[in-house]
């Protein structure tokens, strides 16, 4: 079952999956015929520049990069199988969203987003699963 959150994006509300460990990243969107509008995934990043591919992803992607304030620092639009986007700045979150999502509700470079901080707790547990699996 995957972790998800509800965020809100200019008054709309988003169920995002959240992608935290180094095998939900690499995995990502891959695989997915279709997503939804109102859903997304929400990549937790270390910081520091950020690379995005579309190898076996079926799905056109818009792609927002936030810094650690939540702060659009940078958008872009990826497109299936061949797309690859790169931020160089100081990424914390990585937003995709379905395609289009960034012109219809007018997403801009230094909007901000209220993400949720992520769960100690969650993380403490998770561990633990993954250590007894």
């Amino acid at each position: 079952m995957p972790n998800t959150e509800q965020i809100e994006i200019h008054g709309y509300p988003f169920t995002v999956e959240r992608a935290e460990t180094p095998e939900e990243k690499a995995k990502g969107l891959s695989g997915r015929k279709y997503l939804p509008n109102g859903t997304g995934m929400l990549f937790k990043m270390s910081g520091g520049p950020a690379k995005f591919h579309m190898r076996d992803t079926h799905i056109p992607l818009d792609i927002l990069y936030l810094d650690d304030r939540g702060v659009v620092i940078m958008k872009d639009r990826m497109q299936p199988y061949v797309g690859q986007s790169r931020c160089d700045g100081d990424v914390h979150n990585v937003l995709e969203l379905p395609s289009g999502t960034s012109d219809e509700l007018s997403i801009e470079v230094g909007d901000a987003f209220d993400l949720p901080a992520p769960s100690v707790l969650r993380d403490i547990v998770r561990e633990a699963l993954l250590l007894s699996s």
